[in-house]
């Protein structure tokens, strides 16, 4: 599948333990997650180059990951350090790598080609750090393009969000929209139409969403795509009112049932869309106020693939290739 260049977020960090394998399945791939001996995060093909066991069943081991069919190792740029059978490495075995970090909370795969990484993973610096966030996760069988564009779309807010974020909003003012290569945002707050705190949108490519609900309040969030038609979010609220450890396990649930209610009004509509499809159809006709989307769908055509790279083999005789 196609996505943008960029940093992506695969996982929350909490997912990845320091003595077990993760395998997921992330961009039409199966991934294997581990830490090395530095506790850092790895991001690999699940897939053993000698006969294509699943890696996310081995184990970790004095910082490789241990294919569970022949008890192979890799360490972390996916190069053979040890095959049992040989006793010895095998420079001809290497597996599929691509670059992970682990940033606010989050594991961050490089999808752009090359085992080099550009940049750092985007955030949004002009906020304070927050004092606490309330954790949640969703997955809707929709490709992760149209999820975003639902969230850049804030004329739905008084139409599918009547009875909860939308109630009296009227759909007329127009909102104003800045776009450069970081991102897109949108500011739609009708009594302060420059405020970057509440009625704000802060896109940040490839897949980093940010919603200013008050200066008290924000949102979060990162989107994970799974396959061509099934994407994840992790999503957060960040709060700075009733952080207290003896009121989160009253309010944090609260604000996830607004959540999940708020989610399921989207749902319903961006699912009736031709959900497996992604954004840029030619049968939409975009209006006005459809400037995010535009904007957005224009950046399709330069989509990069997230196959893995075949893994480096040797050449020669059968013996030498190991």
């Amino acid at each position: 599948m196609k996505v943008q260049k960029g940093w992506h977020v695969i996982a929350d960090a909490r997912e990845l333990s320091g003595a077990k394998p993760l395998g997921l399945r992330r961009f039409a791939e199966d991934w294997v997650l581990w830490r090395d001996a530095k506790g850092e995060p790895v991001a690999m093909q699940d897939r053993c180059p000698h006969r294509a066991a699943k890696l996310s069943l081995g184990q970790v081991q004095d910082g490789d990951i241990r294919c569970p069919y022949h008890g192979i190792r890799f360490d972390g740029h996916g190069a053979c350090t040890h095959v049992p059978e040989l006793g010895r490495a095998a420079p001809g075995l290497r597996a599929a790598t691509v670059p992970a970090v682990e940033a606010n909370g989050f594991v961050w795969v490089w999808i752009g080609g090359g085992a080099q990484a550009e940049g750092s993973p985007p955030w949004f610096e002009d906020r304070a750090a927050p004092l606490v966030f309330t954790r949640f996760e969703e997955t809707w069988p929709t490709a992760h393009t149209l999820w975003i564009e639902n969230e850049l779309d804030v004329t739905h807010l008084p139409f599918v969000h009547a009875r909860t974020i939308g109630r009296g909003r009227d759909p007329r003012p127009p909102s104003r929209f800045e776009f450069d290569d970081q991102g897109i945002r949108i500011f739609f707050d009708q009594r302060n139409p420059d405020s970057r705190t509440q009625g704000f949108i802060d896109f940040r490519f490839p897949g980093l969403w940010q919603l200013g609900m008050s200066q008290a309040m924000y949102q979060i969030i990162a989107f994970v795509p799974i396959e061509e038609a099934v994407t994840k979010i992790y999503l957060r609220t960040y709060r700075s009112f009733a952080t207290h450890a003896l009121l989160r396990p009253f309010v944090d649930p609260v604000l996830n049932w607004f959540n999940t209610r708020v989610l399921s009004e989207d749902r319903r509509v961006v699912l009736s869309q031709r959900p497996g499809a992604a954004a840029g159809s030619p049968a939409d006709i975009l209006i006005g106020q459809d400037a995010a989307i535009r904007h957005y769908r224009s950046l399709t055509d330069g989509f990069v693939e997230t196959a893995f790279a075949p893994p480096a083999r040797a050449v020669g005789s059968a013996e030498s290739r190991v």
